[in-house]
């Protein structure tokens, strides 16, 4: 991993039309976390995760880091306890520099839904108004500020006459116009696949 990075304006656009992310996890057979990788349309590497075991008391669960190309690091989310998570700037786990929570409200076999707490001193406590929810075998998760769309994964089907066959460990993260912090929708994303296996 490189220099710890901060979340930078550039990856803060206000989104004129929608466009793609690609997603793919790189795993192997007794691999749970693997490894995501984020690209653009045209296979260029915009984000990548890596994953570090649990190496203390304070961090059980182990930590993910989101790199950019660079490979500095932007986000580190640790899990802190099941169902719950918190996503920091740059490499650091210290309070002052969280910059999300996240808790898991729903949690079946076709259905979970997660709600998001930003940590900013102009937002009231325990007020969320961002959501993600769907199904992680239908590689379907859709985050919602209010009411309103801000990214939505799906499915690669097959396509064209040659029927080629995209593998479900690959799909796509489409984000809709609007104000919309890039990095914090792939950590979202992360934590929403967090140990699902994507081997079929």
């Amino acid at each position: 991993m490189g220099t710890t990075g901060g979340v930078e304006n550039d990856y803060q656009p206000m989104i004129e039309v929608p466009f793609d992310l690609f997603v793919t996890k790189k795993q192997k057979v007794f691999d749970v976390d693997g490894k995501f990788e984020f690209t653009d349309l045209f296979g260029n590497l915009l984000f990548e995760v890596e994953s570090l075991s649990a190496d203390s008391s304070s961090h059980p669960n182990g930590r993910k880091f989101l790199l950019d190309a660079a490979g500095d690091t932007l986000i580190t989310v640790v899990q802190a306890i099941k169902g719950k998570w918190k996503g920091f700037k740059g490499e650091s786990t210290q309070e002052r520099e969280m910059l999300f929570k996240v808790e898991r409200v729903t949690n079946t076999f076709t259905d979970k839904e997660f709600e998001i707490f930003l940590c900013d001193e102009n937002i009231e406590e325990g007020k969320t108004d961002f959501r993600m929810k769907g199904c992680p075998f239908k590689r379907s998760c859709t985050i919602y500020k209010g009411n309103s769309i801000l990214a939505q994964t799906s499915l690669m089907y097959t396509i064209g006459s040659g029927k080629y066959c995209v593998p479900r460990s690959r799909f796509r993260i489409t984000l809709f116009p609007g104000p919309c912090d890039i990095v914090m929708i792939v950590s979202l994303v992360v934590i929403f696949f967090y140990k699902r296996r994507f081997l079929v």
